[in-house]
């Protein structure tokens, strides 16, 4: 599915960009999507081709593709190419096309989908070189629309649809010794519709968003050759990607119904951003949700449930390939200022004894680490699962870690470097050598007010209280501090009192 889907802005090439000094003609155009559609991997016939005066008019055009347990295809009518007379071209395709997937996945039942890829009146011209192009493109709407899907023959209650609307962008491609693109583009607005309706069951299941100043961009390469089957080979060869989006706010509802019961909701957000990245070092992730309120109702409950975040975020970066030497790794987790309604305190604190202040859960860990296996190749990440020792850390770092609910506060830091030649003195774990400092601040005062709840016993916060003091030393009112820490002996250590 990732060679159609990154196929398809070839064919539609959803980008625009303004139009630099040019010198390209409509045959030079027509080759360029030819070879990039080509780099795919997919088989393309054309039904005829025909110059007439300035224009180039293909017909008839069919795209197909293999994909994991399955084939895609795409047809388009016509596509017309007119030479503007100043060095650009301009492009015309047809206002819809049909995309066809079918699929007999070996752990799922069979499916087959249509979908229809809708672009009213979509303006292109086309500038540049022959080795260099830009597409500059603005369409008052661009989307999918999932007419049919069939599981095992039998037609689906499902329909899908998403549209974004006023949009405009850019595209650029560069052929050498990689296949380069470059690309952004922005809507005005993006709807999404799914609605399901099982008559046989009575189950009904709806959602519907609406995204504001959705803008995207992205940049990929491809090695000579184009898609095969053996990523790590590609990348090696200087496969490469990045993209992400960020959006003004957007807006959802959803509901469902069966069986008797019953659940629906709403949602807004403020905006926020998401970032993607891939080549031979990792894959990264990284995103953010600003401004988040949600609220539900279910039959379930007598009362709606209601909850707020002024922030959600997360960061992941992982190797993929194998390497003598340590590479980065990390991860990091943001969830800022969390709030919720009344009627959910007030199910296991009717009387209001912990404080309903914000709560922020944080915590942000990067290291060194390399793997003994490729990922990317599908044999080797096949032996990874059996293997004794996938592959060796190097260090670790905790940037921050941050804890504030019901009046209680804990924060640390630290970091370690690991040994990987002695796997004794850890038993089979490569030795650790650093310290963690960690800091609570009103421990002792949420302690109490969970027993004068009655969701603490007595002996259990005896217990507790005296974890604390093994690990923890007082250093304000309420306030403990801790430094674990392991020396180059291997010694565990809780503030100097040796624990291993």
């Amino acid at each position: 599915m990732f060679r159609f889907a990154a196929a398809l802005p070839t064919l539609a090439l959803l980008m625009s960009t303004t139009a630099a000094h040019a010198d390209v003609t409509p045959e030079q155009v027509w080759q360029n999507w030819q070879e990039w559609i080509g780099a795919y991997d997919a088989d393309v016939t054309v039904g005829s081709e025909t110059r007439d005066g300035d224009t180039l008019s293909v017909e008839n055009i069919a795209m197909l593709m293999e994909i994991p347990d399955g084939k895609m295809s795409a047809i388009t009518e016509s596509l017309t190419f007119t030479d503007n007379g100043d060095g650009t071209v301009s492009v015309t395709m047809s206002p819809d096309y049909i995309i066809k997937m079918n699929a007999d996945p070996a752990d799922a039942e069979a499916f087959d989908m249509t979908m229809r890829l809708v672009q009213e009146n979509m303006r292109m011209i086309v500038s540049g070189t022959p080795e260099n192009m830009i597409y500059a493109l603005t369409a008052d709407a661009y989307g999918v629309i999932v007419d049919e899907v069939l599981a095992e023959g039998i037609k689906q209650p499902l329909t899908v649809e998403v549209m974004a609307n006023d949009v405009s962008g850019t595209y650029n491609t560069v052929t050498g010794e990689t296949l380069d693109v470059t690309y952004n583009l922005d809507a005005v607005s993006t709807l999404i519709n799914m609605d399901f309706e099982d008559a046989e069951t009575n189950e009904t299941a709806a959602f519907s968003s609406t995204i504001a100043g959705l803008a995207m961009t992205g940049t990929s390469s491809l090695p000579d050759g184009g898609i095969t089957d053996n990523p790590a080979m590609m990348m090696s060869a200087g496969l490469m990607g990045d993209g992400g989006y960020t959006f003004d706010g957007s807006a959802s509802t959803f509901s469902f119904e069966g069986n008797g019961n019953t659940l629906s909701g709403n949602g807004t957000s403020e905006g926020g951003n998401l970032d993607v990245s891939m080549d031979t070092d990792g894959v990264g992730y990284k995103g953010t949700t600003r401004g988040l309120n949600m609220n539900i109702q279910t039959s379930d409950l007598p009362f709606p449930l209601s909850f707020a975040m002024a922030e959600y975020g997360f960061d992941f970066l992982m190797p993929l390939s194998k390497s003598d030497e340590p590479q980065d790794f990390g991860l990091a987790l943001n969830l800022s200022d969390f709030t919720m309604a009344d009627a959910l305190w007030n199910m296991f604190d009717p009387g209001t004894i912990l404080p309903r202040e914000p709560a922020t859960v944080a915590f942000d860990i990067d290291g060194k680490a390399n793997w003994f296996f490729d990922l990317m190749d599908p044999e080797q990440a096949a032996a990874l699962e059996s293997a004794e020792t996938p592959g060796e850390i190097h260090a670790l770092e905790l940037n921050n870690l941050l804890v504030e609910l019901a009046g209680a506060k804990l924060t640390g830091e630290g970091s370690f470097e690991f040994d990987n030649a002695d796997t004794a003195t850890f038993d089979g774990m490569p030795r650790p050598e650093g310290a963690v400092d960690l800091k609570l601040e009103g421990g002792n005062g949420l302690i109490d007010k969970l027993i004068s709840m009655g969701l603490l016993p007595q002996e259990q916060a005896m217990g507790a209280r005296m974890m604390l003091g093994l690990f923890a030393t007082p250093t304000g009112e309420d306030e403990l501090s801790s430094k674990i820490e392991v020396n180059p002996d291997g010694h565990v250590l809780a503030n100097g009192q040796r624990l291993r």
